[in-house]
């Protein structure tokens, strides 16, 4: 069809289909180039060092990136997670785990732990 429209110098529809698989995977590499680069890990991991209890949207504000990438950075790649107002490793125990619950319970404050 495409061929009878704009002649023999047009694309075939395999042709098609294969550039348009490229195009697509391009467009998901680069819309991950952020959240991939090492130095940005880096930076968040340090400012995360610095403070514990910095928000989010405040790192996402100092390196000028978005709200999600900070968030699948913290989550994803360096693994941490919040519990009360401390962002830490989630690389926990079992009694480490325990321990914390127990700590929170008598404290009486809400405790968020991966399951």
């Amino acid at each position: 069809m495409l061929k009878k429209a704009y002649g023999k110098r047009c694309h075939g529809k395999k042709g098609c289909v294969r550039v348009a698989k490229e195009f697509s995977l391009k467009v998901a590499q680069t819309s991950k180039m952020s959240t991939a680069d090492e130095n940005v890990e880096r930076l968040v991991r340090e400012i995360v060092r610095a403070d514990r209890r910095i928000t989010i949207d405040v790192i996402a504000f100092e390196l000028g990136i978005s709200h999600g990438s900070v968030h699948s950075i913290l989550h994803d790649d360096l693994n941490m997670h919040r519990i009360r107002l401390h962002m830490i490793p989630k690389m926990l125990s079992p009694e480490q785990k325990e321990k914390c619950q127990t700590q929170c319970y008598h404290s009486g404050t809400p405790l968020i732990l991966p399951t």
